[in-house]
């Protein structure tokens, strides 16, 4: 009998912000997935191992970053197959994934890849980091009849002039590369209220309460949500 995938997202950082659904599905599973370029140091692990049996088998594979799309494309393919192979031996099989699982996540392309050949596959959805960091900012993401947008800066800073122009409120993520860029880009579409959080509920924490402390050296896992108006 074949087992079972699982794409599961444990939050932003914060481990106490991982849900029960997650936490259950971790104890109960035979094998964990995660990235082989940071392996068992990577921040999702160090979020979800405390909930990860001992006996569990960690499996690490690896996935491309190129520009070249069908490069990625085989390496989804591949890290598919050798979850395939867990799930054909009767395993239940975990792809844990920061924030949620729906979200600019990389276990999307596997699970849709093992859909499409007839595996059973679930998806646990987990906190979004840009909710979280709404939450520590105290900044709401739409009220009254209010629309907002999510971008990441990291793929193209045009989406960014896109969405400061169709959206009351706009969330950027993974905004550290183009920093400048994209304060400049707000500024002109009139979003005078930026705040954000640097690393969300993890050690090294910086929360930006205003545009202006929005600088130094940021890290990957910067977002930012922009209100306009200055609302």
């Amino acid at each position: 009998m074949k087992g079972k995938f699982y794409g599961v997202g444990v939050g932003p950082g914060d481990p106490e912000l991982i849900t029960l659904k997650a936490i259950n599905v971790l104890k109960k599973c035979d094998c964990v997935v995660i990235p082989k370029a940071e392996g068992r140091d990577s921040t999702v692990f160090k979020i979800a191992k405390e909930y990860i049996n001992k006996d569990t088998e960690i499996c690490e594979v690896s996935f491309s970053m190129v520009k070249d799309s069908e490069k990625r494309q085989k390496s989804r393919e591949e890290a598919a197959y050798t979850i395939s192979k867990h799930i054909d031996m009767g395993k239940n099989v975990v792809f844990i994934t920061l924030g949620d699982i729906s979200v600019y996540s990389t276990c999307m392309y596997v699970y849709k890849i093992l859909v499409e050949k007839g595996y059973d596959c679930e998806l646990i959805p987990g906190v979004p980091s840009f909710c979280a960091v709404a939450s520590k900012v105290g900044e709401s993401l739409g009220e009254d009849g209010e629309s907002f947008g999510i971008v990441p800066s990291a793929l193209g800073i045009e989406k960014l002039s896109k969405a400061a122009k169709n959206f009351d409120t706009v969330v950027i993520m993974k905004s550290a590369k183009n920093i400048d860029t994209v304060k400049e880009i707000l500024k002109e579409e009139g979003f005078d209220n930026v705040k954000g959080v640097m690393n969300c509920g993890l050690e090294n924490e910086r929360v930006f309460m205003n545009n202006d402390d929005i600088e130094g050296d940021l890290g990957y896992f910067t977002t930012l949500i922009a209100k306009r108006g200055g609302k």
